[in-house]
Parts: C-alpha cells; structure tokens; sequence
C-alpha cells in the first residue's frame, strides 16, 4: 500500500505484513505506519509492507444502517468504544481494532457490551458470547454482513 492510501484508513483497521502476520493500525510518525501486532507490541513499517484484510466487522458508529428492532451485533471497537474499558484495561487503546459486543436499537447505539481481551473475553469465545448476551437481552443476534 501507499502511505497516502494508509494514511485514509481509521485507526483500528485490520492489516497483514509481507510476512502475513495480522496487525492493527494505530497510528503514523513520519513515512513509517505504526501497527500493533497480536502480541501487543508496536512497531513501525513502511506502507508498502502492509496489505489491506477484508473484514466483515464495521466499527462501532452511533448508528447503523440495515439495523431494526433491539439487535447483538459484533463490531471493531473504534477509540471511544475501547476507552470505555479504561477502568478495567491498563492498555485500553490496545482495545482499538477488537471485535466487541455491540447492543443497539433500531441501528442507534446503546451500549458496547464486551470487548476482546477485556474482562476476560477472548477473541474466540465473541460470537458466542454475543449470541448469549442476545438471548439474556431479549434481542436478536445480528451476524456480520447481516
């Protein structure tokens, strides 16, 4: 990619490296990309040494379109969304990019109720969790690209 092309892309946006290692973006100094590997850890790249990974999971907005009715959805956790987990997260901006738990209604947000790698929710355990949290709320789960 170009670093003009990066520089369009909202923080949290799922990447590859040349080496296909997953990492997030979080942010740029000077030319260099800076990306958050699975780990944790940051580092800097050249642009050209990421690519772009299709994600079915928008970022969490205040409304969604498409949506009717009290919905679970799954989405990326946007910077507000993860800062809400600042009291339970010492990193909580490592929280950027996750999937997270998103209850709505009528496609307006109303709260996020869980975040990968937050109080104990891995990224694997997700969808469950959110089809669980649809059922105890009363909602309906809403899968990605729904």
């Amino acid at each position: 990619m170009k670093i003009a092309e990066v520089r369009e892309l909202p923080e949290g946006t799922q990447l590859r490296t040349t080496r296909k290692e997953p990492v997030t973006l979080t942010g740029f100094v000077r030319s260099c990309v800076i990306v958050r590997h699975v780990d944790g850890a940051t580092q800097e790249y050249r642009a050209a040494s990421l690519h772009r990974v299709a994600d079915m999971h928008p970022f969490v907005t205040r409304e969604r379109a498409g949506l009717t009715g009290h919905t679970v959805t799954v989405e990326r956790a946007n910077r507000a969304a993860a800062r809400l987990w600042a009291g339970i997260v010492s990193n909580w901006e490592a929280l950027i990019g996750a999937r997270a738990v998103v209850e709505r209604q009528d496609g307006r947000l109303t709260k996020v109720c869980a975040v990968a790698g937050a109080d104990g929710v891995g990224d694997e355990e997700l969808e469950a969790a959110a089809q669980c949290i649809a059922g105890t709320y009363g909602a309906r789960y809403a899968p990605a690209g729904s």
